[in-house]
C-alpha cells in the first residue's frame, strides 16, 4: 500500500467553500482502494465528500461521502469498489469539506514534482474550485492539499 504524501499532515488550515484535491501519475499497474483526507482541528464537521477524476476527459472514476471523520488527523475514505489506475495517465483525488475548512501546505508544489514511488505529482497540481461537492476541480495552484489516494500495486 502506498501513499502520495506518506501520512505528512498538511500544516496550514484555511477557510475554502469547495473542492480541493491534487494531480497524481502512478508509475506501475495497480487499483486506488480510497482516499485520504485530512481534516483540520478547527474543522466543526465531521464530513467530507471524495472523488477520484480522470483528468482527461474529467471523468468521475469513484466517489464516497462519510462522516465520523477524526479532527487534526487523516482519514480513509474507501472506494465501494478498489479503480485500476493505469501507469502514465493522470488523475485527479479531490474532497469537499462540509464545512469549508481545508488542509493545505502553501508553495509545496511552487516548480516542484514529487516523486514517490509509485507516484509523481506534478509541479503546479494543486486543484480548487469554487462550488459543491463532486464539482471537477479546475484552477491549478502551487499549494498541495490534504487529499491523498491509496494505491496497492498489482500482483
Amino acid at each position: 500500500m502506498s501513499t502520495i504524501f506518506n501520512g505528512v499532515a498538511p500544516p496550514n488550515g484555511a477557510n475554502f467553500n469547495g473542492m480541493t484535491g491534487n494531480n497524481f501519475v502512478v508509475n506501475h499497474t495497480g487499483n486506488s482502494t480510497g482516499g485520504w483526507f485530512y481534516r483540520t482541528a478547527a474543522s466543526a464537521i465531521a464530513q467530507a465528500t471524495m472523488g477520484l477524476y480522470r483528468d482527461n476527459g474529467q471523468v468521475l472514476l469513484a466517489s464516497q461521502n462519510q462522516a465520523g471523520l477524526t479532527a487534526g488527523a487523516w482519514n480513509f475514505i474507501p472506494w465501494a469498489v478498489p479503480v485500476a489506475l493505469t501507469p502514465g495517465e493522470m488523475y485527479v483525488i479531490s474532497a469537499y469539506n462540509h464545512d469549508g475548512q481545508i488542509a493545505f501546505t502553501p508553495g509545496a508544489l511552487n516548480n516542484v514534482e514529487i516523486f514517490n514511488s509509485p507516484f509523481t505529482v506534478p509541479n503546479q497540481s494543486g486543484r480548487v474550485v469554487g462550488s459543491g461537492a463532486l464539482t471537477f476541480p479546475t484552477g491549478f495552484f502551487a499549494d498541495a492539499y490534504g487529499v491523498d489516494t491509496e494505491f496497492v500495486l498489482a500482483e
